[in-house]
């Protein structure tokens, strides 16, 4: 019998991380899920990790990649291969701070049928697991729609998803080497409505200085060149589009 939902959680190198990320899972109240680890080709011990778990714990499907695949791929495997009606997503450095997580998330979007993407809100860590800060997004449909060009208003790690409204829209963007997730979301939003809930459901890891300023300076452009893709879904473009390009001009001064 399928399970209602179906985690995917892609990894690449960290083994130091994992068993956490993991371990949040098996934590969880809901119960009926499967845990779908997508190993990008790591060269850690990742697999040993993995293999080892999975002699125990039934429900976690391992596939490792032949290649590095990249993250888009990867996340579009795991669609794949998920028999869940719904798709949480877990980031193999990321961890669930809500055991409810699950739980409330579905019973949202079971009683409303016309929602087909959910998260909620964010607790940042270092890469020690200590606070740095936390933020609730745009809860209603409407706010966030105000926000979504102006500023993501979904963690990666916080949502859970209908499966056939992403796999409709051909999933992510393997054209897209970062801001597949943003993409997503835009493509299903034009579609289906959001909800955030008022709750703490992650712990987000930060690791701002892994990002070279080449990798940063490309992302901006991409932001840029995704808000222009979805000016006719979402109101204020001309507000984000402005907030971004100056955005861009300040980091190229700075750098």
């Amino acid at each position: 019998m399928a399970p209602a939902i179906s985690i995917i959680l892609i990894t690449y190198n960290r083994a130091n991380f994992l068993l956490e990320a993991i371990a949040s899972v098996l934590a969880q109240t809901f119960a009926d899920w499967e845990l779908i680890i997508i190993d990008d080709n790591s060269t850690d011990n990742t697999r040993e990790i993995v293999e080892k778990l999975c002699q125990t714990e039934k429900k976690i499907k391992y596939i490792v990649n032949k290649n590095n695949f990249g993250i888009s791929k990867s996340r579009n495997i795991g669609l794949t291969l998920a028999w869940g009606k719904y798709i949480a997503i877990l980031d193999s450095d990321d961890v669930w701070a809500d055991q409810d997580k699950l739980k409330n998330q579905y019973e949202f979007l079971e009683k409303n049928p016309d929602y087909a993407l959910i998260g909620g809100g964010v607790i940042v860590i270092d890469k020690n697991g200590r606070e740095r800060k936390r933020y609730l997004n745009p809860e209603t449909d409407k706010k966030i729609r105000k926000k979504i060009l102006i500023k993501n208003p979904f963690a990666h790690s916080s949502v859970l998803y209908l499966k056939e409204a992403a796999t409709k829209l051909e999933g992510y963007d393997t054209t897209l080497k970062t801001l597949e997730d943003y993409d997503l979301y835009l493509k299903i939003g034009a579609k289906y409505k959001f909800y955030n809930l008022n709750k703490y459901q992650i712990k987000y890891r930060a690791h701002d200085g892994n990002i070279s300023a080449r990798e940063r300076l490309n992302m901006m452009k991409l932001n840029i060149s995704l808000i222009k893709k979805y000016k006719n879904s979402y109101p204020y473009y001309r507000l984000a589009i402005l907030r971004r390009k100056i955005r861009l001009l300040v980091y190229k001064l700075l750098s």
